[in-house]
């Protein structure tokens, strides 16, 4: 059995990011996600959080055998803590990132990543947007018993 466990993104990056790299009111899920590819500068997504927060999540989610862990990410999709990200500004707020229905098509996707089994659980701990995101990837309805 694996508990995978979900936890939001921080505002709060250890690198700066580009001006290409900031969603604004031109930005489209196209542009953002070329942009994305076209970053040199990539970092694991452990080391690009440096919120408080987020620091302490990975911490204690990385002391557990039987535990994976991902991001819920406004600019990435749903990172793993070992994907390599650039550097990025983007959330579900104010419209300064994509819609909550288009998080699945970010560059590391959605609910589809996670490979569960049977006995698998998901956990996930984020504000109402980033859950927002979760229920509107098209996986959700197939991994809802599994959610807790």
């Amino acid at each position: 059995m694996t508990i995978h466990i979900l936890i939001q993104c921080s505002k709060k990056k250890s690198l700066d990011f580009s001006p290409e790299m900031v969603w604004d009111s031109k930005t489209t899920l196209e542009s953002w996600n070329n942009n994305w590819e076209k970053q040199q500068t990539k970092t694991k997504a452990e080391i690009l959080y440096s919120g408080r927060s987020i620091k302490r999540e990975f911490e204690f989610i990385s002391q557990y055998a039987g535990v994976e862990g991902y991001i819920i990410s406004a600019g990435a999709g749903l990172a793993k803590f070992s994907d390599k990200l650039p550097s990025y500004e983007s959330t579900f707020s104010n419209r300064n990132g994509p819609h909550y229905s288009q998080w699945h098509q970010l560059p590391y996707g959605g609910l589809s990543k996670i490979n569960t089994e049977e006995g698998d659980i998901v956990v996930s701990f984020a504000a109402p947007n980033y859950h927002r995101a979760i229920k509107a990837d098209p996986a959700f309805n197939k991994m809802a018993s599994k959610f807790v």
